[in-house]
């Protein structure tokens, strides 16, 4: 009883007194962060199929990689950092959680992607700031649409913008300090 108390505050369930469960669905930050219709739509009715709809995109051709794509890793643009060496990803994941960032189950990944979180805007809820965590520590982000707000906008890449001072001050707990801010300018 006492394990199954200590699960469900650890993920956050609440459970009546004198039952015995344990929440299989984690609450997540994702229906907190709803700021418009469209948001919500996209949550109730494409978000569940997404990764079909992607999947077909992707083989009858419509969906293609993003414009901006650098080579040789394939990876969008504006490299932001590195992730600190004493870091894995579930900690920079969770650090980036008290951020305000949320999952981002709405992105094809890059490869050797591990990592995809997004923020809203705080006076745009249309707008987003994109972050993709890497394999090799690579730690690459962007300010764009949503794609709930403005879904072909944003795949055609109408708004695709570094901000490399607000992701610093979003990324600071997870970036190495390694990294010279010079190295940004060459990723613009």
């Amino acid at each position: 009883m006492e394990a199954i108390s200590r699960v469900a505050t650890e993920t956050g369930c609440s459970r009546p007194e004198g039952i015995d469960f344990v929440c299989i669905i984690q609450p997540t930050t994702d229906m907190r962060n709803l700021r418009t219709f469209p948001q919500l739509v996209f949550r109730i009715f494409v978000l569940p199929v997404f990764p079909v709809l992607q999947w077909l995109g992707r083989v009858t051709g419509i969906a293609k990689e993003a414009k901006t794509v650098e080579r040789p890793h394939r990876r969008q643009p504006f490299l932001q950092g590195t992730l600190k060496k004493e870091l894995g990803v579930p900690e920079a994941k969770k650090l980036l959680l008290e951020a305000g960032f949320f999952m981002n189950r709405l992105a094809y990944p890059d490869p050797g992607q591990v990592l995809s979180m997004r923020r809203l805007h705080d006076t745009k809820p249309d707008h987003q700031y994109h972050v993709r965590i890497f394999s090799d520590g690579e730690i690459r982000g962007h300010f764009e649409l949503t794609p709930e707000d403005h879904p072909w906008e944003h795949l055609d890449e109408w708004v695709l913008e570094p901000r490399h001072e607000e992701f610093r001050a979003f990324l600071g707990a997870v970036l190495s300090t390694d990294f010279a801010p010079q190295d940004l300018e060459k990723t613009a």
